[in-house]
C-alpha cells in the first residue's frame, strides 16, 4: 500500500509542477502583452492615442493579485512615457490597478464598477492637477484627455471583465483559484457592453471621418496656394526671360546704347537688381552698376558656357547671397557671352506675398540644396537651410504633403503637436530649379479637432460612468427572484416539516416566473409527501402502542 501511495504522489508532483510553469509562462505573456498593447496603440487624432495595455494589467490583477497587477501596470504604463513624453499617465494607470486590486480584495468582485469608481473619484481630478500644473498642457487639450483617458481605461476594464466572465481563461492558464462569477455581475457587464461598445465604435468612426474631412480640406487649401504661387512664378519667369532675350539679341556695338537698354530693362523688371554683359571668361563688358568691376569673383560658380537660359544656385558673394539669371549671347551659332541678371530677392518676395490670400499660409522658395531663396517666414533668411523638413518627426500625409513635428526634449506630445506644421512641397514648373514649400501651423486644425472629439468623448464618458450605475439596479432586479429562491431553499426540509408557508417570488421574466411556478409545484408536492410520511409515522406509532398495550394486558 505504501508503494501505491508513493507512486500516486510521484505522479501528482510533475502535474503540479507543469501547472506552475504554465501559470508562470502565462503571467510573463500577460506582462509582455500589456507593454505591446500600449506600443501598438491606435492614433485617433494627431496627438491622441487609444491604448490597450491596461486590459492585460487588469487581467493580471484579477488572476494573480494586486502585487503582480501593479507590476503589470508599471510595465505597460512605461511605454506611455516614451509615447507621450511625460510620466503622468504611468502614475494614473498604476494607481488605477492598485485601487482595483484593493477593491477586489476588500470591497467588491465587480472589476468594472471599481474602475468606474476610481476614475470618477480619483483619476479624473488627479489627471487635471498633473496635466495642467505639472506637465503644462493647454487646458483645452487637457479637457479632451480628461475624457479620453477614463473612457479608454473603462472600456479596457469592460473588455477584461467580459473575457474573465465568458472565457475559461483561468483554466487555460492553469490558475488554481478559478472563481465563479455572480449572475448579477454578468448581466451588468453585458448591459454596459451592449450600450457602450457600439456607441464607442460609431463615435470614433464619425470622428475619424471628421478628421479626414478636415485634413483633406487643409491639404486642398495648401495645394491651391501652391498652384497660385507656382503660376505667378512661371508667368513672371516667362515674361522676364522674353525681355532678357530681346536685350541679348540686340545690338551690342555701342556700349552707351547697350547700357541704356539695360537700365530700361532694370526699370521694367524690378525683380532684378543689376544686369551684366560678360564675355565667356567672366569679364564684364557692360553693367548697370555705378562702378562696374572686372573682377571675375562675382561670377564664380556660374555656368558661363551655357547655351540655354539658366537660373543659378544660391551663391554667396561678399557675404551676400545672390542668384543670377543667365541668357546666352550668340553671334550666329557661336557663344560670345552671357547676359546676367541678379535677382532682387526682396522684390521677388513682395511679389509672391501679394498673391497670398491666407495669412496663415507661409511660403518658402528653396534651391536644390534646400537653402532658402525667399520665405514669408520672418525667422528664415535667404541662404538658411529650411528647418521644417528635418530635425523633427515627419508624418507623411500624401505624396507631396507631410506633417513636421519638432523634436523638443522633455515636452509632452500634446504640446509638441501644437507646434507642428503641415508642409506641402513640390517643384516649381519645369524650368526653374526651385522647390516651393507652403506650410501652415497645425494648431488651429488641432483646436478644431479637439473641439469635435471633446464633445463626443464627453458624451461617451458620461455613458461609461452612468451605464454601470444604471445597469446595477436593473441587473439586481432581474436577479432578485433567483436570490430569493436561493434564500428560500436554505433548510428547506425543516420548513416543509414545520409546514411553513413558502413565499415563492414572482418575476416579469417568463423563464424566471416558470422556474418559480415549477418550484411552487415541487414545494407543494414535497410538502404533501412530507405530510403523508408524518401521518404514516403517526399511524405506525399508534399501532405499535396498541400492540404493546395488548401484549401487556395478556401478561
Amino acid at each position: 500500500m505504501r508503494n501505491i501511495s508513493g507512486l500516486k504522489n510521484s505522479n501528482q508532483y510533475p502535474t503540479a509542477l507543469t501547472k506552475q510553469w504554465k501559470s508562470t509562462i502565462a503571467l510573463l505573456g500577460l506582462l509582455v502583452a500589456g507593454y505591446l498593447g500600449n506600443y501598438f496603440s491606435i492614433p485617433l487624432i494627431l496627438h491622441i492615442d487609444w491604448l490597450f495595455g491596461s486590459l492585460f494589467a487588469l487581467l493580471v490583477v484579477r488572476l494573480y493579485g494586486v502585487g503582480w497587477g501593479t507590476i503589470a501596470a508599471m510595465i505597460a504604463g512605461s511605454y506611455t512615457v516614451i509615447l507621450w513624453k511625460h510620466p503622468a499617465a504611468l502614475i494614473l494607470f498604476t494607481l488605477e490597478v492598485l485601487f482595483v486590486g484593493w477593491g477586489l480584495r476588500r470591497r467588491s468582485q465587480n472589476l468594472l464598477l471599481l474602475d468606474v469608481t476610481y476614475w470618477a473619484l480619483i483619476g479624473f481630478p488627479l489627471l487635471w492637477v498633473m496635466y495642467v500644473f505639472w506637465i503644462k498642457i493647454p487646458p483645452q487639450a487637457v479637457l479632451l484627455i480628461s475624457f479620453k483617458n477614463p473612457l479608454n481605461q473603462i472600456c479596457n476594464a469592460l473588455i477584461a471583465s467580459l473575457i474573465l466572465t465568458h472565457t475559461p481563461l483561468a483554466k487555460w492558464l492553469g490558475i488554481r483559484k478559478s472563481r465563479t462569477h455572480a449572475f448579477e455581475q454578468t448581466l451588468l457587464n453585458l448591459l454596459v457592453a451592449f450600450v457602450l461598445l457600439p456607441a464607442l465604435v460609431l463615435t470614433i468612426w464619425n470622428c475619424q471621418d471628421a478628421t479626414a474631412i478636415q485634413e483633406n480640406n487643409l491639404v486642398a487649401r495648401l495645394e491651391d496656394a501652391h498652384q497660385q504661387i507656382d503660376a505667378d512664378l512661371q508667368n513672371w519667369y516667362q515674361q522676364s526671360l522674353e525681355q532678357l532675350r530681346e536685350v541679348a539679341r540686340g545690338d551690342r556695338s555701342d556700349p552707351e546704347i547697350l547700357q541704356q537698354r539695360l537700365k530700361i530693362t532694370q526699370q521694367t523688371l524690378p525683380e532684378f537688381r543689376d544686369f551684366y554683359v560678360v564675355d565667356p571668361n567672366g569679364g564684364i563688358l557692360n553693367a548697370t552698376r555705378n562702378q562696374p568691376t572686372s573682377e571675375t569673383s562675382l561670377f564664380q560658380g556660374l555656368k558661363l558656357d551655357a547655351k540655354q537660359p539658366t537660373v543659378s544656385e544660391l551663391l554667396v558673394v561678399d557675404d551676400t547671397p545672390r542668384i543670377f539669371q543667365s541668357v546666352p549671347i550668340k553671334q550666329g551659332e557661336n557663344l560670345v557671352g552671357q547676359l546676367l541678371a541678379e535677382l532682387n530677392l526682396e522684390t521677388l518676395k513682395r511679389r509672391l506675398s501679394i498673391g497670398q490670400t491666407a495669412s496663415n499660409q507661409l511660403f518658402s522658395l528653396l534651391d536644390k540644396q534646400k537653402q532658402v531663396v525667399v520665405s514669408a517666414r520672418e525667422d528664415l533668411n535667404t541662404g538658411q537651410p529650411f528647418d521644417h523638413d528635418g530635425d523633427g518627426e515627419i508624418k507623411t500625409v500624401d505624396r507631396n504633403t507631410y506633417i513636421w513635428v519638432p523634436t523638443l526634449p522633455n515636452v509632452a506630445k500634446a504640446v509638441r503637436w501644437r507646434k507642428s506644421f503641415y508642409v506641402h512641397q513640390n517643384n516649381v514648373g519645369n524650368e526653374l530649379p526651385w522647390t516651393l514649400n507652403i506650410e501652415t501651423a497645425s494648431a488651429p486644425h488641432i483646436v478644431t479637432l479637439d473641439g469635435i472629439y471633446t464633445k463626443s468623448f464627453a458624451i461617451l464618458t458620461l455613458i461609461a460612468i452612468l451605464a454601470p450605475l444604471l445597469a446595477k439596479p436593473i441587473s439586481r432586479n432581474l436577479v432578485k427572484p433567483l436570490l430569493q429562491l436561493t434564500t428560500l431553499t436554505n433548510n428547506l426540509p425543516d420548513k416543509l416539516t414545520e409546514q411553513q408557508s413558502l413565499q415563492i417570488p414572482t418575476s416579469a421574466i417568463a423563464e424566471i416566473n416558470t422556474l418559480s411556478d415549477n418550484f411552487q409545484l415541487m414545494g407543494n408536492a414535497l410538502q404533501d409527501k412530507f405530510q403523508e410520511i408524518q401521518k404514516a409515522n403517526q399511524e405506525i406509532q399508534q399501532a405499535k402502542e396498541a400492540a404493546d398495550s395488548a401484549i401487556a394486558a395478556t401478561e
